[in-house]
């Protein structure tokens, strides 16, 4: 981003990128959310102060699975739903995830993920399926054999799991893989291969548009105020 502000403060549409999410999460009802936080935390702490947020801190950052499991604390291990969602991709919905929770409670998930299937390639993981559709795994771009970097139905970044079986799979991660992180994406891979049942369910293209260059954040900024949507 050329900059030294934290990616998620940067503005679209008058509001930072972190508070157009934690929106769709309070018109989804999801009353309690949690930020993870590290890099210049102070400034998250201060832009969110009156958005009614919690926060945990991410003190080293190590990937998706380890920021994930910071929460763990704050959550709880009480019996209910997690959703863990992208800070920097603010087109995501209450409608998306309103579905998305109903999704994955007629199917008794283990987890439900988003996943796009957008016009143009990305450099998300892909999603493998089961033969019933069901999800087997999901593969970041970066470990991908050509075969599998072909597949278009993408990782949109936005999950919802049971707790506290969450925070017990997350604490067997592992990184063996070549960025050497703790994978969020590990989590729903997991659960497949123990018999769980991980559900994908198909959004927008446009809810996986994440904000990684001044071009991106011009783009979602000009696909909210098509929305009609900005800060009042």
């Amino acid at each position: 981003m050329n900059s030294e502000l934290p990616k998620v403060l940067h503005r679209a549409a008058g509001r930072p990128l972190v508070e157009w999410v934690v929106q769709a999460c309070r018109g989804a009802g999801i009353d309690d959310v949690v930020l993870i936080v590290g890099y210049q935390e102070h400034l998250v702490r201060e832009a969110l102060a009156a958005q009614g947020v919690r926060f945990a801190r991410q003190a080293e950052q190590q990937g998706t699975g380890h920021a994930a499991a910071q929460a763990r604390e704050a959550v709880g291990e009480e019996p209910g739903l997690v959703f863990v969602l992208n800070g920097d991709s603010p087109l995501i919905d209450a409608a998306v995830l309103t579905a998305m929770r109903e999704t994955h409670l007629r199917r008794q998930a283990d987890a439900t993920l988003l996943y796009v299937v957008p016009p143009q390639p990305l450099e998300y993981g892909r999603l493998i399926r089961k033969p019933d559709g069901d999800l087997s795994d999901v593969i970041e771009e970066r470990d991908c054999t050509p075969e599998q970097r072909a597949i278009r139905e993408l990782n949109a970044g936005f999950y919802l799991f049971n707790a506290p079986q969450i925070w017990q799979v997350l604490g067997e991660l592992k990184n063996d893989n070549k960025a050497g992180e703790y994978y969020i994406t590990d989590v729903p891979r997991h659960l497949a291969r123990h018999g769980g049942v991980v559900v994908p369910q198909e959004a927008p293209a446009a809810m996986a548009l994440g904000v990684n260059t001044p071009a991106q954040l011009a783009e979602v900024e000009t696909i909210l105020q098509r929305r009609g949507l900005g800060a009042k």
